[in-house]
């Protein structure tokens, strides 16, 4: 497990101008969440700065287990209009069409073209029920993700598995696991007080065990009231821990003269499955 050597940034990319430190040394990862802003400039734009060394598509925010088609759902704000996808019965999902996200299937080949990793983000802040039910849940979600936005396969178009990319793959996965439930949910009768954390281990090592690179987005908490679990038993190539907004750990401590609670440290020396995952300052 290593630190980059300097901070990085995480960025939510919109149409306003941005600028991002150069990455110097190996081992500095420059890194943009885009999809979000209410006016997205183009992927291809944040690819083209030599600085930027991976994008992520930001967000599978509805999970299968919440859909009433049992399909993920996908946000990524002013990119894309409204159409979704339906499955071969006609069934409407959440599923967004790529189609009309403007140039944003074409622009993930050029990112790559460009040497950038492009990663798809799952969770975001909203809606706030995002919760698996169960380990077989957390792997077939995984499996979808594989072959909605993985390499496009024979097998998975006999299936009429949706496409919502084309032929455009992502390189990876990240969890930026964000909600919260007030009262545990139900499922079959019984209430989970797991719910916040539940499968999230099991996705992520099926995920890498796919072949896919994958990283999460923790708050600087420790442990992570969603991922850590998550953290202390899968498999994670980059971990972006979140600096900010969160008081008693963030970066605001150190600079407002509380420096003891700025816990970099504590991240620093951890331990995790991947002894080589690296870590980013946001």
């Amino acid at each position: 497990m290593h630190f980059t050597t300097s901070v990085a940034a995480v960025l939510a990319v919109t149409s306003s101008a941005f600028a991002l430190p150069t990455a110097s040394s190996a081992g500095n990862s420059i890194v943009a969440y885009w999809g979000q802003g209410d006016t997205n400039i183009p992927l291809s734009d944040v690819c083209s700065n030599p600085n930027v060394d991976i994008v992520v598509l930001s967000f599978v925010n509805i999970f299968p287990d919440q859909s009433s088609s049992g399909w993920p759902g996908t946000n990524f704000g002013s990119s894309c209009g409204g159409q979704t996808l339906s499955k071969s019965d006609g069934t409407a999902t959440d599923l967004l069409d790529g189609a009309h996200c403007g140039t944003m299937i074409p622009d993930i080949a050029a990112c790559q073209t460009a040497g950038k990793k492009v990663l798809l983000s799952i969770g975001g802040g909203y809606p706030t029920n995002q919760w698996l039910h169960s380990d077989a849940s957390a792997i077939s979600f995984a499996q979808f993700l594989v072959g909605a936005f993985g390499a496009p396969t024979a097998s998975w178009t006999a299936a009429n598995g949706p496409r919502p990319i084309g032929d455009s793959q992502v390189d990876g996965f990240d969890f930026d696991i964000e909600t919260s439930f007030p009262v545990a949910p139900v499922f079959d009768g019984l209430s989970y007080s797991d719910a916040a954390s539940r499968g999230y281990a099991t996705m992520a090592n099926t995920l890498h065990d796919l072949g896919f690179l994958t990283s999460t987005a923790p708050q600087c908490v420790r442990p992570d009231a969603h991922l850590g679990p998550a953290l202390d038993n899968a498999w994670f190539d980059y971990v972006f821990v979140q600096f900010y907004n969160t008081a008693g750990c963030s970066a605001m401590d150190f600079i407002q003269g509380t420096p003891d609670s700025f816990n970099f440290n504590a991240w620093a020396s951890a331990s995790y499955v991947n002894p080589d995952t690296e870590y980013t300052l946001c």
